[in-house]
């Protein structure tokens, strides 16, 4: 992640198929339902080389998608009611508006590897939260690129499909990792995933949690990835990797060193050490989480999770007062875990909880987030879901 920037405004009325139809006049013959995500835990480590432990969830980006009866291609948001028209030179401006500059960046992208699309037409909805840090940039271009691979016959792999949606991000000024995109596509909707990005190993771990459930709360603050906040702290944090691989003559990611290693280091820059000492702990948190989640110690793994996010707004600097406020408020009434989760600077706070605290918790919260803020949180479920590709010809 991590983590992939935020685009596509909730439409949970909007039927994607009906939508369709009304906008072209015929029926769609693909239909992909492209998921959101969460992370559990391991946040900021991905892109170092470390374990993580994302999920899709059942809020989707829903692509819409059939051949075009002219030369250019067309794809509508019912989120935002506009359009853009793609010639078949493939030149177009899109201008300041976040979605299209997606879908017109990516296209380019596959164009580049070799993948050039017969005309189509195409409509999007969404119910992913804006703002809430559930990855539907990740969850658009990988949906999109799923139904263009249907559409025309191309055999590329998931992993493929996640590098395109990656390095779309990349141009387009977001350094993100691969979570986003391999939770899209590869969650299953009994399990988490255990993810080792250090040679891209997937384990899935099923998940019965029994009395606890999953809540994201919105704080409502809406981040941009791409204000150089999120590719800076990556810089700092491959800068002091770079330190310790020095000083200890070893080769690898953060997981070959240990807290003990770094604080033995001569002193060098406090802001690269935090972010060292996140990445490095994070990673120990990871495999402690998924241990806790075979065995049904929720509650151990909520206070995991309580620590990553002490980890996050003091060695990564990516959390914000709202955020923290939720968290304190979830440790006063007793939630099993809560942390900011996604690439920070607002979005969503994901909770763990026994389902007899919830109402409490919300009935104390609500209140309190609106005096202090003069916003009302969004409490979300969350269930997990998966990825489905539709042929409807």
């Amino acid at each position: 992640m991590s983590n992939s920037s935020t685009l596509i405004e909730e439409s949970v009325h909007i039927d994607c198929e009906i939508l369709f139809s009304e906008i072209y006049h015929v029926a769609p013959t693909i239909k992909v339902q492209s998921p959101g995500r969460i992370n559990l835990i391991g946040e900021h480590i991905d892109y170092y080389g470390g374990y993580v432990m994302p999920a899709a969830i059942d809020r989707y980006i829903v692509i819409c998608l059939g051949p075009a009866d002219q030369s250019d291609s067309k794809v509508y948001s019912g989120t935002f009611d506009e359009q853009i028209i793609i010639p078949a030179n493939g030149t177009i401006d899109p201008g300041n508006h976040h979605w299209k500059k997606y879908i017109i960046k990516v296209l380019e992208i596959l164009l580049e590897s070799g993948y050039k699309s017969r005309p189509f037409n195409v409509a999007l909805t969404s119910t992913i939260p804006v703002g809430a840090g559930l990855s539907s940039s990740a969850a658009l271009l990988c949906g999109f690129v799923s139904a263009l691979a249907e559409y025309n016959g191309w055999l590329i792999s998931l992993e493929k499909i996640a590098l395109i949606a990656q390095t779309t991000e990349h141009r387009l000024g977001t350094p993100c990792g691969l979570m986003d995109q391999y939770a899209s596509l590869m969650g299953k909707k009994d399990s988490f995933l255990l993810i080792d990005f250090d040679g891209l190993k997937i384990k899935e771990i099923k998940v019965d949690l029994k009395e606890y459930v999953l809540r994201l709360i919105n704080t409502k603050v809406h981040h941009e990835l791409t204000d150089g906040g999120y590719a800076r702290r990556r810089r700092e944090g491959e800068s002091a990797l770079e330190s310790l691989k020095s000083f200890y003559s070893k080769s690898g990611s953060y997981r070959e060193f240990s807290i003990d290693e770094l604080n033995a280091m001569p002193p060098f820059d406090q802001t690269e050490f935090k972010r060292a000492r996140h990445a490095i702990s994070e990673h120990q948190r990871v495999i402690q989480f998924a241990e806790a989640v075979a065995q049904g110690d929720f509650l151990f793994a909520g206070e995991l999770m309580y620590a990553t996010h002490e980890s996050l707004k003091h060695d990564y600097a990516v959390s914000c007062e709202e955020a923290d406020f939720i968290v304190e408020e979830a440790v006063k009434s007793g939630v099993a875990g809560a942390r900011i989760m996604g690439g920070g600077f607002g979005g969503c706070v994901l909770c763990l909880m026994d389902y007899s605290v919830e109402a409490a918790f919300k009935e104390v919260l609500v209140p309190a987030y609106e005096k202090k803020f003069g916003l009302t949180p969004e409490f979300i479920d969350v269930n997990l879901g998966e990825r489905v590709v539709t042929s409807l010809a």
